[in-house]
């Protein structure tokens, strides 16, 4: 019956940290369908010096494009991609000395904050697309890290939960697909945005009711003997992660 019980609560946990992955991590994957709104929106169109209609497009609906233009884009994707790299190192940090539920919980803050000014960002201030589209990606990418950690709840099948993990952050480009198709009908960039950024409540139920508060740990095997040796030796292994996390 404990067996039972435990391997529902693993599978559970998997579940959810999946529904996570295909959720909030296509920020920066699905990049071509997020260039698409913002062009559409205007960003950036002062660059190009041709004769606009309505809606940051041509008089035959076609969406302007230039070399300058599609250069500061190629930037924004590079910032924003070198910050979440940047992002992903200090919240792997921050989750070895504070545990799953801090680092969970700053995740879910950075990606909501990113969405949000990307929702409130005006043509009169596009500057404001490189911290959000920056915190937005270090959200999705850190997501993707912490959810990939509850592979150590399966002794054999690891590397296939870290695998299904990846499979989902890399297919929610479809995500931002479906954001270009909801833009195209009509709704707004502002609405598609915070309903992104809202979509960070989904890590709640694994942050505060399932995930432990501290670090997952590996099931022991059959043969295990949990002996006072064996606890010390971890209690020092976690020790010697947070005292190079305050050296650093």
């Amino acid at each position: 019956m404990q067996e039972t019980r435990a391997n529902r609560f693993r599978f559970l946990v998997v579940f959810l940290c999946l529904l996570e992955c295909l959720s909030i991590t296509g920020v920066i994957f699905g990049w071509a369908s997020v260039v698409y709104v913002l062009k559409a929106e205007g960003f950036f169109l002062d660059l190009c010096n041709v004769t606009l209609g309505g809606n940051g497009a041509n008089a035959g609906g076609t969406i302007v494009t230039c070399d300058e233009r599609d250069l500061q884009f190629s930037i924004l994707f590079a910032v924003a991609f070198s910050a979440q790299a940047l992002g992903a190192f200090m919240i792997g940090r921050l989750q070895m000395a504070a545990g799953n539920r801090v680092a969970r919980v700053a995740v879910s803050l950075i990606f909501l904050s990113g969405c949000y000014i990307v929702a409130f960002t005006s043509l009169d201030s596009p500057w404001l697309l490189y911290p959000g589209l920056s915190l937005a990606g270090t959200g999705a990418i850190a997501t993707i890290m912490l959810c990939s950690q509850t592979s150590v709840l399966f002794r054999r099948a690891a590397p296939i939960v870290v695998g299904i993990m990846n499979g989902a952050a890399d297919s929610c480009t479809g995500l931002q697909f479906l954001v270009k198709m909801s833009y195209e009908a009509g709704i707004s960039r502002q609405s598609i945005y915070l309903f992104m950024g809202s979509l960070a409540l989904l890590t709640l139920p694994c942050t505060f009711l399932l995930i432990p508060r501290g670090h997952l740990e590996r099931p022991p095997s059959a043969d295990h003997k949990d002996t006072g040796r064996e606890e010390h030796g971890a209690v020092e292994y976690k020790g010697e992660y947070r005292r190079c996390f305050m050296e650093w």
